[in-house]
């Protein structure tokens, strides 16, 4: 029996950003009733940490099998679900691996993780985006200037950021003081691309080395904010970078990492690029595992408080005062053609 923790903090966690309080108007408060979505890797008998009351969609109930045992959160609310879970004493599965995770499954706070997590970029790599890594806060005005002389705009990224966060563009000027901050941690500059469209490949690292999942098409705002993904079959069309995303799950082994792992692919008009590689669920991870639990391909993604598309499925509801008004579900989609 093993708890799963949605704690989409993780990252954040590593990087010591102060902790929010979830009230109904920020984002963290629907992120924090999104747990669900972690239905389909769990067991029968596996518990789900949750806010709130969840109730479960009876037909994706009737094709798993079985619905979690509920673990409510007794604290905050907050963005930091390891810590308003308070103490526990069992097997858990996070969505990624921060300090306090650790801890909760009794494990040293290895900085395995954070060494991980620092290597977003296996940099510098041919086929990967043209990028500079900053040492120091000391170093960052020249480097920006260097950045922005060769490439123009330019994507300054915090390597423990996610979703947007701890990322943004430069065009010339003095830097923000945050940047000197970030750069204690070993800022990436990197050249600002014209974005096509944007992918993942998933592997599990298994005792016996990495084991190939799958691919998926990411949905993000122009920020990097995530939208939505879609699973089902890619017709080859990432299979070029295959074996290179494969050397860099070997590599992510070697360093002791066990888990899940997702390596982004950027497309362009001309090529495909290596993007971030994340030592942790995705929602990528999760859309694979929704469509072939469920048997076919489709879209997980956040709803918006209009009327549900066509063919679009509620994963849960959520009973009691704070209902969010915007959920992930599944939208059973043939192909992502369209999209």
């Amino acid at each position: 029996m093993t708890l799963f923790l949605f704690n989409y903090d993780c990252e954040f966690e590593w990087a010591n950003d102060p902790a929010q309080v979830a009230n109904p108007q920020s984002p963290w408060a629907v992120l924090n009733a999104q747990a669900p979505i972690l239905w389909p890797l769990m067991q029968p008998g596996d518990r789900l940490a949750v806010y709130g009351h969840p109730q479960f969609s009876t037909e994706f109930a009737e094709i798993l099998g079985f619905v979690p045992e509920l673990w409510p959160v007794q604290g905050g609310p907050t963005n930091r679900v390891t810590l308003d879970l308070g103490p526990y004493s069992g097997a858990i599965c996070p969505w990624g691996w921060s300090p306090r995770a650790l801890k909760l499954a009794g494990r040293p706070v290895d900085l395995t993780y954070k060494k991980l997590f620092s290597k977003t970029f296996d940099r510098p790599h041919p086929l990967a985006p043209p990028c500079h890594l900053v040492s120091g806060p000391e170093t960052l005005p020249e480097a920006l200037a260097q950045a922005y002389q060769d490439w123009g705009p330019t994507r300054v990224k915090h390597p423990l950021g996610s979703s947007g966060r701890l990322s943004a563009i430069y065009l010339g000027g003095p830097p923000p003081k945050a940047w000197f901050r970030w750069a204690k941690e070993g800022l990436i500059l990197e050249k600002q691309l014209d974005l096509k469209a944007e992918w993942s490949l998933q592997f599990e690292l298994e005792p016996e080395g990495p084991r190939f999942l799958g691919g998926t098409k990411l949905f993000t705002t122009r920020q990097g904010a995530h939208l939505g993904n879609w699973a089902g079959p890619m017709g080859g069309h990432l299979a070029p970078l295959e074996p290179t995303a494969l050397a860099l799950a070997q590599k992510v082994f070697k360093e002791g990492y066990l888990g899940p792992l997702g390596i982004d692919i950027l497309e362009t008009t001309e090529r495909l690029y290596l993007g971030e590689i994340n030592p942790r669920f995705t929602m990528g991870r999760l859309a694979l595992e929704w469509s072939a639990k469920l048997a076919q391909p489709g879209l997980l993604c956040m709803s918006g408080p209009g009327p549900r598309p066509k063919e679009w499925k509620d994963i849960f509801a959520q009973n009691g005062a704070q209902v969010p008004s915007r959920q992930f579900g599944w939208q059973k989609m043939e192909t992502f053609e369209n999209l």
